[in-house]
């Protein structure tokens, strides 16, 4: 019974950095096969379409004509529950347009 009590933490780590491991595996998987025309997230949850792929970073298209560059580690999973049919940059219930711009007729 003792060596039970010792055993059951032991295998409770052992499970849980092999999940890790798993877990990078799967990421670093997935970085390595970018490629320009897909859309992704990045780690701090920016979605955005691939436009060009480098040894180290990726150009990201966030909107129509708007490119940024980021590091490629930082490309991450894409989240649950993404709506693939909405366009890049599009968001429900956010006006695109700032509130005084001066195309915005609600005034």
């Amino acid at each position: 019974m003792d060596a039970l009590i010792l055993l059951l933490p032991v295998l409770l780590l052992l499970w849980l950095v092999l999940r890790g491991r798993k877990q990078q595996r799967a990421v670093s998987d997935m970085q390595s096969t970018l490629a320009v025309g897909q859309r992704v997230m990045t780690t701090s949850g920016l979605y955005a379409r691939i436009v060009e792929v480098g040894d180290t970073t990726i150009d990201l298209e966030v909107a129509d004509g708007v490119r940024t560059t980021w590091a490629r580690a930082a490309v991450g999973p894409q989240g649950r529950g993404r709506r693939r049919d909405r366009p890049v940059g599009a968001v429900r219930g956010v006006d695109v347009l700032h509130p005084h711009h001066p195309r915005d007729h609600r005034r």
